[in-house]
């Protein structure tokens, strides 16, 4: 679903070629070549990206009872690149119903810097951890499709045990 919208640039692509050699050749395009040239003009790659997400995980699973455990996260709007926000970490032990806030941490480039449309932004933050539970991250990204600007809260979960 990530590269749906290479995916049909790709196939009208491919149709646009299978076209062109036809009509070089003198031949007309076969019926079903011409409905899949009608079906791809129809559909606009834009207008299909992945919706906005979080990458997030949780290490070490397991881990000790009082040891550290780092949470990486990754917000994206849907594109290839991701972009810098805030990201909020929450904890829920288990058999509780509540998620308590602990922190949060802004994202910052760790790769393809240079880049504005590949630049990889992430989170890293540190906690000691003495109860098994769930760790969520939460995100505010705010992204762009043909009818404007949008915004949307992006989470994503990870449980880690503790041993004694």
């Amino acid at each position: 679903m990530r590269r749906l919208g290479t995916l049909v640039t790709a196939c009208m692509v491919a149709v646009g070629v299978m076209l062109t050699m036809a009509s070089v050749a003198g031949a007309a395009p076969a019926p079903q070549v011409a409905w899949a040239v009608a079906r791809a003009a129809s559909v606009n790659a834009a207008e299909y990206p992945e919706p906005p997400y979080m990458d997030f995980n949780a290490s070490p699973e397991p881990v000790r009872k009082g040891g550290k455990v780092t949470l990486k996260a990754r917000a994206s709007d849907g594109w290839e690149g991701s972009a810098p926000v805030r990201i909020r970490f929450y904890f829920r032990p288990a058999g509780s119903s509540h998620f308590g806030y602990k922190g949060s941490a802004q994202s910052r480039c760790r790769a393809y810097c240079e880049s504005s449309d590949i630049a990889v932004f992430d989170a890293r933050k540190t906690f000691v951890q003495r109860k098994t539970g769930t760790w969520k991250a939460t995100a505010k990204v705010r992204y762009w499709r043909e009818d404007g600007w949008h915004t949307k809260i992006v989470r994503a979960y990870d449980t880690v045990k503790v041993r004694s």
